[in-house]
């Protein structure tokens, strides 16, 4: 980097890829960072000022970044994960209806677990949570049960709706058995690819359609670790 540059390394995994936070010369507010191979990557932003705090050894990085000033948000920190090149949201993680407001997460293992400081709005006070991945299994029910609604709403033909259920219940079946994870997973892709077609075809509303396979794909994540 140059003399300008203010820079912190936060965290570095067994990869060695190393997080930052700080300023390059020019930024009027911190970003995060991940070094790796030399290469500095900006891992985005909510709108205002960014920071990271760990990384673990799958390449997963946790911050907080804030929403924009103008957001009318009264607590504008939000605590991220960023994953392939992509930053989440983890109040996004919560079940509905859940009291937490998350802010700063503190670690993240390589099990996926993320814990997290936050404020619990019922009560007022702050306190710690730990985020941990859902069993694969509950997933894929949900998953079925949101193209099931898609049918009964009709934004999916009856015919194509079942078939992509048919593949969400083999995909079940397989994983009742151990080593079934790789079948599944295989039904899991069949799945997707159906919805491609249905979108690309114009039988599916593209919005539906990539939200139904960012589900999907995090369902293939957890069953190929």
């Amino acid at each position: 980097g140059s003399d300008g540059d203010r820079l912190s390394a936060t965290a570095i995994n067994d990869q060695s890829q190393i997080v930052l936070s700080g300023r390059l010369e020019g930024e009027k507010e911190d970003r995060a960072y991940l070094l790796e191979d030399g290469e500095l990557t900006d891992l985005g932003t909510f709108g205002s000022r960014t920071t990271a705090s760990d990384i673990n050894n799958l390449g997963w990085v946790v911050g907080m970044s804030g929403l924009p000033v103008d957001s009318g948000v009264e607590h504008r920190a939000r605590a991220f994960v960023w994953v392939d090149g992509t930053m989440y949201d983890l109040n996004d993680r919560l079940p509905t209806g859940s009291p937490w407001q998350l802010w700063y997460p503190v670690a993240v293992n390589d099990l996926k677990q993320i814990l997290v400081r936050g404020l619990n709005t019922e009560t007022g006070k702050q306190g710690t949570v730990l985020l941990s991945p859902p069993v694969v299994e509950t997933v894929i029910e949900e998953l079925i049960v949101e193209v099931r609604e898609l049918i009964e709403e009709g934004e999916i033909g009856y015919g194509r709706g079942r078939s992509l259920i048919a593949e969400l219940q083999v995909a079940l079946w397989f994983l009742e058995f151990r080593g079934g994870e790789s079948i599944a997973a295989v039904r899991i892709e069949l799945f997707i690819i159906k919805v491609e077609r249905l979108v690309l075809n114009g039988d599916l509303d593209p919005v539906i359609g990539d939200d139904l396979l960012f589900t999907a794909r995090a369902i293939l994540d957890m069953l190929r670790p």
